[in-house]
């Protein structure tokens, strides 16, 4: 009765559809879903009662990175770039054992991070740790060979019953081939028949290697989207930049880019008249910790997960999921913010990428660069970003006319609306 009830007024469609959930579930029960924003209560720490369901795995990534924390701290060395990892791909049991691995040793973990440079050195141990544990030799498939083999031969068995010919004596390929299928050499129209049956084999046998490539395909682009998004709808323009001639010499464009980067800020005069603009008596807003760390949980959670990483070659991932640092980066990048000169001078060092802005390239000013810096400092100018906007929005120093460079501001249709307006008028 009260299961007639609670699917009374339900659709045959809606009734199908819940048990399509509830079938879901129960052949995945130990998955939980995550999203691309950060929940309190998502990775609960061991104190809470979290129990390692797989010791040996536990163990194995503890070793890894106790090894890896060595590797990062090494900066002599060219760090490696790791793989991204889709959603269903990514090992999560995994990303939950490295975060009590860090509340365990907390002293070897969090309490070693002083400057951003080493919270950087310790996720990138705990990027490396889950990139070795996943990557496991996988031996390729060969059903796709064995197929295509069985196509190139039906294709020789259909080609020999076409050469077939009346009133000639059947060549010796074509007896044999009549004694596999069990057909006189001299009955045509079995003949016929047989290689109509062949050729629909073989037409079955492309359908299947046609599904399989269009699902790889398909599977191609899902993760492209979701790890390069951009990369994603260059290639659907038919934008590759791995096509593009770039007919540059390498001295020239390296000149030209550095004599335009290698200015000193502090000749700008425009800075010195902004100085002695600003007004005396300002309001200042309130700095402090606890503020701090609560624009961090909310700006990492907003943050795209497989961004091009910095020198650090820190994925944005790892710095939402690795929740175990999260309390020492909050007070790392509130001193920096409090005390800029504490910050690393290889926070400032970036990997700058030259885009072509057109398929022929036959100068240094048709490039566009692209600088990818240290996810976390990053994160910092991010906060900072946002306390300017709070003190020009306390002190009313951006007009309420001023139509771009403000947030909460879409200059463009409200210039397009005011001129249609005029024209009206």
């Amino acid at each position: 009765n009260a299961f007639s009830g609670k699917f009374e007024h339900k659709t045959i469609q809606e009734c199908r559809s819940i048990y399509n959930q509830v079938k879901y579930q129960c052949r995945q029960p130990d998955r939980q879903p995550i999203n691309n924003r950060t929940t309190e209560n998502q990775f609960e720490s061991r104190n809470q009662g979290i129990v390692i369901k797989n010791p040996a795995k536990f163990k194995k990534i503890r070793e890894l990175m106790h090894k890896n924390i060595t590797i990062a701290r090494d900066h002599t060395n060219h760090r490696l770039n790791c793989r991204k990892y889709t959603y269903q791909q990514m090992d999560w049991e995994a990303i939950e054992y490295v975060n009590m691995a860090i509340e365990e040793e907390s002293e070897i973990f969090v309490e070693s991070i002083n400057t951003i440079t080493d919270a950087g050195d310790i996720l990138y141990a705990c990027q490396l740790t889950i990139d070795e544990y996943n990557n496991k030799p996988k031996e390729p498939s060969k059903w796709k060979k064995n197929i295509k083999d069985k196509i190139q031969r039906l294709e020789a068995e259909i080609r020999s019953f076409d050469e077939v010919t009346p009133n000639v004596a059947p060549t010796q390929e074509i007896k044999n081939l009549c004694r596999k299928y069990h057909i006189h050499s001299n009955n045509r129209i079995m003949m016929i028949e047989r290689r109509d049956k062949l050729m629909e084999r073989v037409a079955s046998y492309k359908k299947k290697v046609r599904i399989s490539e269009n699902r790889i395909q398909m599977r191609r682009h899902n993760r492209m989207f979701e790890c390069n998004r951009s990369a994603y709808y260059r290639s659907l323009n038919g934008d590759n930049v791995n096509n593009r001639s770039l007919e540059l010499d390498k001295n020239n464009t390296l000149m030209f880019w550095k004599n335009i980067w290698n200015g000193d800020v502090d000749s700008y005069p425009i800075i010195n008249d902004l100085k002695s603009q600003m007004p005396s008596g300002i309001y200042e807003t309130e700095l402090t910790e606890a503020i701090i760390k609560g624009k961090f949980e909310h700006i990492i959670r907003y943050l795209d997960n497989w961004k091009a990483p910095g020198r650090d070659q820190v994925f944005n991932f790892y710095v939402k999921y690795i929740r175990g640092l999260h309390e020492r980066l909050g007070k790392i990048i509130y001193e920096a913010i409090c005390y800029p000169d504490r910050i690393d001078e290889e926070c400032y060092i970036g990997r700058t990428y030259l885009i072509p802005k057109n398929n022929n390239v036959l100068s240094p000013d048709q490039l566009r660069p692209i600088t990818c810096l240290s996810s976390i400092y990053k994160i910092v100018s991010k906060i900072v970003s946002q306390l300017i906007s709070e003190h020009c929005d306390l002190n009313n120093i951006i007009s309420p006319n001023q139509m771009g460079t403000k947030q909460r501001c879409q200059g463009a249709k409200e210039q397009m609306l005011i001129n249609k307006t005029i024209n009206y008028s």
